[in-house]
């Protein structure tokens, strides 16, 4: 009968293991040929050994790719929530102009320059605004409004509202952190979504603008 041999293999991340077994008085057990086990492992060396680099260009390939796909997914999400709310009269946008914004291949370039809608989306106070109107241009305080109070839907602005107060708990899923300590890193992570919506839908003619605009959301923190 042939002496029938079994190759093992022990595929890892970083390495590959295999071994030669064959049986012996019924028993399976290592292969040797002149005293020398047939058996080894292959370390495959790392791909930022000899080099400045801390990690694989694969990794790094994936970390952007993983931005990409977070910011797509963020855009499709506020627009399905954007239609929902037009569908509803909840939102002064057309679905016309959200599907221009969307685009044919979604590709989402042309952001809506609606000047109503513009105005419903901006938060923060503004100057020219008096002090207790400007509250309503924070989108925490109509979540806790609408939360709080009958909507009447035959108001136009209290449906904007509820629209307002939604459209920002789709913006900013999860959860605030307790940490006690809050480092100058956290807080810009924490606050960048919010940042990002910002310079979307606001032109900033002067640097003063700007930064009056992120002191006063900080300051809402």
């Amino acid at each position: 009968m042939e002496n029938r041999k079994i190759l093992g293999i022990d595929l890892g991340t970083n390495s590959l293991g295999w071994s030669v077994l064959e049986k012996v008085d019924g028993k399976l057990q290592l292969s040797k040929d002149n005293q020398k086990v047939h058996s080894g492992v292959i370390v495959f060396p790392q791909v930022t050994a000899g080099t400045q680099q801390t990690k694989s260009k694969a990794a790094e390939r994936r970390q952007f790719r993983g931005a990409r796909r977070m910011k797509f997914r963020r855009k499709i999400r506020k627009y399905q929530t954007l239609k929902v709310l037009i569908e509803n009269k909840l939102c002064p946008l057309s679905i016309k102009e959200l599907e221009q914004w969307k685009g044919s291949k979604n590709e989402f370039k042309e952001y809506p320059t609606n000047p109503v809608f513009l105005h419903w989306l901006r938060t923060g106070k503004r100057k020219e605004i008096p002090n207790k109107e400007n509250k309503y241009r924070n989108p925490y305080f109509l979540r806790d409004l609408v939360s709080r109070e009958q909507i009447n839907f035959d108001n136009q602005t209290e449906r904007y509202q509820l629209g307002r107060a939604l459209y920002h708990i789709a913006q900013r899923r999860g959860f605030k952190s307790n940490r006690l300590v809050t480092t100058n890193i956290n807080l810009i992570q924490e606050l960048k979504e919010e940042l990002i919506d910002l310079l979307e839908v606001e032109h900033f003619f002067l640097e003063e603008q700007l930064l009056d605009y992120i002191k006063d959301i900080i300051k809402d923190r």
